[in-house]
């Protein structure tokens, strides 16, 4: 998955470029199924998996998803959904809802950075509501700078080779995506810098005035 930064830099030959740059994240879920509660052989039972939703480098927010399952004997009614933790928020479509024994369903939950907890409320007697703590961290963005032209240089309309380098504390530089773009055509040239981070594009006056 990829992000993209977009920076207005400054005019030339009328137009204003901006430059952009993309880089992968990282995405993972603690993926240790965990009850909610003790297997005492109660009827109805829920269980909620992951137990623990660990998001790494996250850009803004990003969607995972926790699965409610009804581990009983009997059905399982989900009541509903909460969350606690700035940018944290779960999608209850469709809950209130019954699940027969062996049934489960997916709660769509959207991350922000840091700390949250999802609470899952239900009929079931052992423990009404589950309560799965969250976290996330955000990924830096790419650091990026025009190198040629100079700030405040005027570019021929007959074109001109635009470079800039581009860095970042996740990724190699050869997975950054460089995208240009001017106010007058808008983007106009997208690559992956090399490997010392150094991006190229070719400009031209593609619209008149």
């Amino acid at each position: 998955m990829r992000r993209r930064v977009r920076i207005p830099l400054f005019p030339l030959a009328g137009a204003v470029l901006g430059l952009g740059a993309c880089s992968d994240y990282n995405f993972s879920e603690k993926a240790d199924p965990t009850d909610g509660g003790t297997d005492t052989g109660a009827a109805p039972d829920i269980r909620v998996d992951p137990g623990t939703l660990a998001l790494e480098a996250i850009c803004g927010s990003e969607q995972a998803t926790l699965v409610v399952a009804n581990v009983g004997s009997a059905p399982l009614e989900v009541q509903g959904a909460t969350t606690d933790g700035t940018g944290w928020s779960v999608d209850t479509t469709g809950l209130p809802a019954t699940l027969d024994p062996g049934a489960s369903l997916e709660l769509p939950v959207t991350a922000g950075s840091g700390t949250g907890t999802i609470h899952v409320d239900s009929d079931d007697p052992d423990q009404p509501t589950v309560s799965v703590p969250a976290s996330a961290s955000s990924d830096a963005y790419p650091s990026i700078a025009i190198t040629s032209p100079s700030e405040g240089a005027t570019l021929p309309v007959g074109g001109s080779t635009l470079t800039a380098s581009v860095s970042d504390p996740e990724d190699t530089p050869a997975d950054l995506e460089v995208a240009w773009s001017s106010d007058v055509d808008g983007e106009f040239a997208r690559d992956l810098a090399d490997a010392t981070g150094t991006a190229s594009a070719a400009w031209r006056l593609r619209t008149p005035g």
